[in-house]
Formats: structure tokens, sequence, C-alpha cells
């Protein structure tokens, strides 16, 4: 159980935390939450697979940190949106340095919406971090050099003004914003007002602001400005550009947050570039990298801390076993 107090820890887009597990005898299992997806922003389930690799990756640090070997199985145990990791005890003490700084790291990771200090990381802190192991299938790229970063800001731009205009983004989107701490105490989920930059006003007022006011020329400012500060950024592509590929780059992505927070270095994602197709074919051609495909896009540098987002209890997301007769696990997780 312990384990999975540090899984749900993990970031997910929207902060909709969408991931259920059940414990068995020598094993968890991880599901996708599909009552939490985002048909308008995210029609493939995509980012939802990578914000389950986040959680899968949490999970497999704490077991590993907690004396237990592990075995990851992606959806091919009994359950087609299974994701199974199988416990036990190693014959010999498992080695612990790197995943122990790892393991310290998850409570204090956090997706920071502050303006950076526009101050440059140590050349070993990103050696360190371009030399950090990630999953089979799974690439980072990083731009430091200003004209990639004033590219990264054009194409989010782009973007920003394509989805404000679209209602059904506008709504969905205004759905899962907290307004106040009653929201965010009731909820235990979403995304907080001050985050994207939004006065804490009455859910009403916010609403008629959303639906009636041009927003895109504001969303698309402020994430300027947020990209222009920061000291760099991370792309995360994949091989596969399907739910086994999804999940390996929200493990990889999670990794490095962990890294990032371990060396001190803040992070936060800006997947807007990477969520309306027509822009995203452009930046495909841009980094010219055939047959990989972006998935995941952080920018990185030094800020002071944010207010940590809300999450549910523990057992708003354990559900019991999918019918297969095994007991829950006692020790191990």
């Amino acid at each position: 159980m312990e384990s999975i107090q540090y899984a749900v820890l993990a970031p997910s887009i929207y902060n909709t935390q969408p991931w259920k597990f059940s414990l068995h005898e020598n094993a968890v299992h991880l599901y996708p939450d599909l009552n939490r997806r985002l048909p308008v922003v995210d029609p493939q389930n995509q980012q939802l697979y990578l914000s389950l690799g986040c959680a899968l990756e949490n999970l497999v640090i704490a077991l590993k940190f907690f004396g237990l070997q592990t075995e990851v199985m992606l959806f091919n145990y009994e359950h087609d949106d299974c994701i199974r990791v199988e416990v036990s005890r190693p014959a010999q003490p498992l080695a612990t340095t790197t995943d122990s700084t790892l393991f310290r790291a998850i409570p204090k990771r956090q997706n920071n919406w502050r303006t950076f200090h526009r101050v440059s990381i140590p050349a070993e802190d990103l050696r360190k971090l371009n030399h950090l192991g990630l999953e089979n299938g799974v690439h980072s790229k990083f731009f430091t050099d200003r004209k990639w970063i004033r590219s990264w800001i054009n194409w989010t731009i782009d973007s920003d003004r394509i989805q404000m205009k679209e209602e059904d983004f506008r709504e969905e989107l205004l759905s899962w914003i907290r307004f106040g701490s009653f929201e965010l105490s009731r909820f235990r989920d979403g995304i907080p007002a001050e985050s994207l930059g939004v006065l804490s006003r009455p859910r009403w007022l916010a609403s008629f602001f959303f639906r009636h006011y041009p927003l895109g020329e504001s969303r698309a400012k402020r994430d300027a400005e947020l990209i222009e500060g920061s000291a760099g950024l991370i792309l995360f592509q994949v091989k596969n550009n399907n739910r086994e590929g999804w999940v390996n780059a929200g493990r990889s992505a999670q990794r490095m947050a962990l890294k990032l927070t371990s060396l001190g270095i803040q992070h936060s994602f800006m997947n807007q570039s990477l969520e309306t197709p027509e822009v995203k074919m452009r930046i495909r051609d841009a980094l010219e990298t055939e047959g990989m495909f972006p998935q995941v896009l952080f920018r990185i540098g030094y800020a002071d801390p944010v207010p940590r987002t809300v999450r549910r209890s523990i057992d708003a997301v354990i559900i019991s076993p999918y019918e297969t007769g095994t007991s829950v696990v006692q020790v191990a997780v």
C-alpha cells in the first residue's frame, strides 16, 4: 500500500489522475481510468497513457526502494488494459544508490508554473541529464539554443490560438480548473486557477469569461513568457506511437523529472504545441527525425517552489481484483 502512495504523486494531464490500482499476491495491477479521459484535447488517450507511465515509474522506483525486485508486463496479462508489475524478494540486496536518489525526489517533484529565472544550467548537470537511461524506444532531445527556443515559442503560440478558438476545448479545460480552496479540497484533482494565471474568481464569473471572451492571445502571451524565461527545453520522442510507446515515454519523462528535482532544477510540462495535429506535424518536419513521434515537452530552469497540487485519497484509486480470485497482498506493496 505504501508504494501506491508514491505512485499517485505522479503528474497527469490536467491533474486528472487517470489511474486505478488493484493489489494481488506478488503483483500490482495498474489500469487507466477511462472515466477521466479528455476526449477533446486527448482524443486518442495518448496523454492519458503518458500519465499512466508516470505513475508506473513512481511505483517501480518505490517498490525497488522497499527492497523488491520488479518485472513490468504491459497490456498482456488477462485484461487488455492491464499493466502488471510482478514483485519478488531478490536473492541479493538491490543496489539502491540511484533508486534512492530518485525515490527521495518523488514527494519533492512538482510541475512548477512560475516564470523561471533565466539562469543557465551547469554543464555537468546537463551531462548527467543527457546520460540518464530511458525506456526502450524513447529518446530525449535538449534545446538550449535561443533560436530553437524561439521556434518552440512560435509553435506554442500557434497551438494556443487554435485551441482557444474551439468551444469544446474551452469547456473541457474549464471543467478541470479548480477555483479556490473549496473546490480543490472538494475534488482533490484538477488545475489550480492560479497555475494558469487566472484569478481565483467565482466559477460562474470565470465561466462567463471562458465562453464569451477571446482568450487565445492572453494564453499565448503567458506561455511565450514561460518558455522564453526557461534555461532550456527537453523533448521526449518515441519510435512506437502506440500505448506501449506512450507508457514508456511517460516512464522516461517521469524519470527525467525526478532527476531534475534531485539536481534542484525545476520543470513544467509545455505540451500545448504537441496537442494540435497541424502544429505537431510542423514540429516533426522541423526536427527532421523521421520515424520518431514527439510526445512530451519540458521547460526547465530555476524558480521558487509552488504550492503542491492535491491528490485523491488512496481509497479512491484502489479497486478490487478483477475476478482473479487472488488474495490482496499483505506485505510487499
